[in-house]
């Protein structure tokens, strides 16, 4: 099995001053070199940024309502890796950025092809977990 690199790194650019004086979070997803870069909907003060810790500084409110947004960002992006790791399939910057905006690579399903997929499952359970009566076979 092929062993991938896999890093989540949140910075901001402090190029990209908005009229507030804040800058947007951006968050890049590296797998064995490829690299895609996106914006959070996150802005902070670029003098309040720490780019060792991906975090920012201070104790208000603010400060930590970002920093526990950026982490449930980190973990939701490391779940997604686990899950297509675990399932065996093609692992790129792109598919983890698209399962995490919600945008899947396999076509939308249908709510009959749903059913149908069920109803497939189910018939595979008969006998074991699943009682005949179950499907009108």
């Amino acid at each position: 099995m092929k062993r991938n690199t896999f890093h989540v790194l949140f910075f901001v650019k402090r190029s990209r001053v908005a009229k507030n004086g804040e800058s947007p979070v951006f968050m890049r997803i590296t797998v064995n070199g490829q690299r895609i870069e996106t914006v959070v909907t996150l802005s902070v003060e670029p003098d309040k940024w720490n780019n060792l810790a991906e975090k920012v500084i201070g104790k208000d409110r603010k400060s930590q309502e970002i920093n526990s947004r950026l982490d449930t960002i980190r973990l939701r992006i490391m779940e997604i890796y686990r899950e297509l790791e675990f399932d065996g399939a093609e692992i790129n910057p792109r598919i983890i950025l698209n399962h995490y905006q919600g945008r899947e690579d396999e076509s939308r399903k249908t709510l009959l092809s749903v059913f149908l997929d069920h109803n497939e499952r189910c018939k595979k359970l008969i006998g074991k977990d699943m009682s005949p009566a179950i499907l009108h076979l």
